[in-house]
């Protein structure tokens, strides 16, 4: 049996940090993404156990075990028990990078959770949550996201991180390089390859491994969520401006982009907040 709640609709998605969905499964069937999930996606076993593979490398997913999934990472899981039930958060938001880094999440981690706290039944009360209280909103919804996020920081345990930390690792000098020069227009292909000194073709199937897509696929995407950042924090900023300051020369594809991953012109964007 399954319930699910889409809880923030694109409407309400300029929202800082957003749940889009929130789930329980009491017999979990098996998943396969190859282009992994456009949300952060947390999944955590409350029954049973099961499996989940990233990278080629399989790990088991005991009671009171989740993980945290990055966007656009590839994975599979499935039951490895007679029945294997699960709950479940995707989410995203404006800032949720920004968030996620401040609190040291900054790849696709394994977590035990502590049954000496309550953050195990995190989901279990929102679900409540959602059946019982009528005035229950996105906004709602946000502000549990904060608590949870901060819960697990403060009482997950981490193991050791997944498989992605060593093709991370190879590419956090770039990713790093990427967060101070997205502005520049020339980033290519060639350029990003040239600052860890690797072939193109080398850095392009790296990207694809750890993230699922393309590097400058991720560079686009990096220059969106900024782009929402300015949107929100200089109202006064013109989206010309914005557009020249995110890396994008010309501003009609600046807004062609942004609706193609956003679902809004920038515009229309901003006079949702």
């Amino acid at each position: 049996m399954e319930q699910r709640y889409v809880l923030t609709p694109k409407v309400e998605q300029f929202l800082p940090l957003f749940i889009e969905s929130v789930g329980s499964r009491t017999d979990q069937e098996k998943i396969i993404r190859d282009q992994g999930y456009p949300f952060f996606h947390w999944i955590q076993t409350t029954e049973g156990e099961g499996e989940i593979k990233i990278g080629g490398i399989r790990y088991t997913l005991p009671q009171n075990t989740g993980v945290l999934l990055f966007p656009y990472v590839a994975h599979s899981y499935g039951s490895i028990s007679s029945r294997w039930s699960t709950q479940y958060l995707t989410f995203d938001g404006p800032l949720i990078n920004e968030v996620l880094t401040l609190l040291g999440f900054f790849e696709s981690t394994f977590f035990r959770l502590s049954t000496d706290t309550l953050l195990h039944l995190s989901i279990t009360r929102m679900l409540m949550r959602i059946k019982t209280e009528s005035h229950f909103s996105g906004s709602h919804a946000s502000a549990d996201l904060y608590s949870f996020l901060m819960n697990l920081k403060i009482y997950g345990q981490t193991n050791d991180k997944l498989p992605l930390s060593s093709s991370i690792s190879k590419l956090q000098p770039l990713l790093d390089w990427l967060e101070r020069h997205y502005g520049d227009p020339n980033i290519g292909l060639n350029e990003m390859a040239s600052n860890l000194q690797i072939t193109s073709r080398h850095l392009n199937t790296q990207f694809r491994q750890v993230f699922g897509h393309s590097p400058y696929a991720y560079l686009i995407m990096l220059r969106i969520r900024k782009s929402k950042e300015l949107l929100l924090l200089n109202p006064s900023f013109s989206v010309k401006k914005i557009a020249e300051a995110v890396g994008f020369r010309d501003t009609s594809h600046f807004v062609a982009t942004f609706r193609k991953y956003v679902g809004y012109t920038p515009e229309q964007f901003r006079q949702m907040n």
